[in-house]
């Protein structure tokens, strides 16, 4: 009897240690972030969007870690864009879900900018940060661009279900931004002869645009699906997207959406053997490019 109530009492004791130290284990996982380091990340990102906008490359610099793999390449992309770069205005950075991997933290930012061209809407911009503690402080490590990524991943997709899974994992990335990025996997697609993945990607890219309510894109996307109907041969379906292209740039008074699509309309009647038309076009859309 004793016997027995002895293993009784270390088969608990057994499940007791078990499950303490799987509590302990579970805790280790989620690792919270000490609300001091949370506090630390926000200035070091708010510090990094300051110097971004006034374009100080050695207050950008002093940000990064210079062990990252990546610091070389940022310092020279610094470089280039201090060549020649528009400067813009960054607001209201905010950080989302910071998260402790390993010896660092992974960070989600989202930030308003504000290009500094005339007419320049204001955008919300999302960016994939890593960062590591050196020194007792806190230093990029990693810094990407998640739209870029997500536009790729949309253009090696063949079916509609992957493709709409990875959208619906990417919601959180739904900005011009991507609309971009897609319509430039659309035009490469399309280039590369791909002409059903292109307009797969073109057509998500302009239903994107709708739903976030930048008409810019949506003009840009029209504009995009017609040249592939083009190379089709399909000319009669381009021209309908070049035209409703270029309603919605006259709407928004954007006069590179204007050009582009003009002169694609010109080329749809030039191959169609409408030279006098064709050359209107031109003429309408040389006028906009001097604009």
């Amino acid at each position: 009897m004793t016997r027995i109530l002895f293993r009784g009492l270390l088969g608990l004791l057994l499940a007791a240690v078990c499950l303490a130290s799987t509590s302990f284990s579970a805790t280790q996982d989620k690792a919270a972030l000490p609300a001091s380091d949370e506090a630390a990340l926000r200035v070091v990102v708010e510090q990094f969007y300051a110097a971004q906008e006034k374009k100080d490359v050695a207050a950008l610099l002093k940000l990064w870690s210079e062990r990252s793999p990546q610091y070389g390449e940022f310092k020279q992309s610094l470089e280039r864009q201090q060549a020649g770069a528009q400067t813009g205005r960054y607001a209201s950075p905010a950080v989302l879900r910071p998260r402790v991997v390993g010896e660092g933290v992974e960070l989600r930012t989202s930030v308003e900018f504000t290009g500094a061209a005339a007419g320049a809407e204001t955008e919300r911009q999302v960016r994939d940060f890593v960062m590591m503690k050196e020194g007792g402080e806190w230093k990029v490590w990693k810094y990407d661009a998640p739209a870029k990524k997500l536009a790729a991943d949309l253009a090696k997709v063949e079916n509609e279900a992957e493709r709409t899974a990875l959208l619906a994992e990417g919601r959180e990335l739904e900005t011009p931004e991507l609309v971009r990025e897609m319509n430039d996997q659309g035009r490469f697609l399309g280039n590369q002869g791909k002409r059903d993945r292109a307009l797969a990607v073109l057509q998500a890219a302009q239903e994107m645009a709708e739903r976030i309510g930048s008409r810019r894109e949506v003009s840009r996307a029209l504009l995009n699906i017609g040249s592939v109907y083009y190379s089709q041969g399909s000319y009669a379906k381009a021209l309908e997207y070049y035209q409703k292209s270029h309603v919605l740039a006259e709407q928004l008074g954007y006069n590179a959406g204007k050009a582009r699509s003009l002169h694609n309309i010109g080329v749809i009647y030039r191959m169609q053997s409408n030279y006098a038309k064709a050359l209107e076009y031109y003429q309408k859309s040389l006028r906009f490019m001097k604009n």
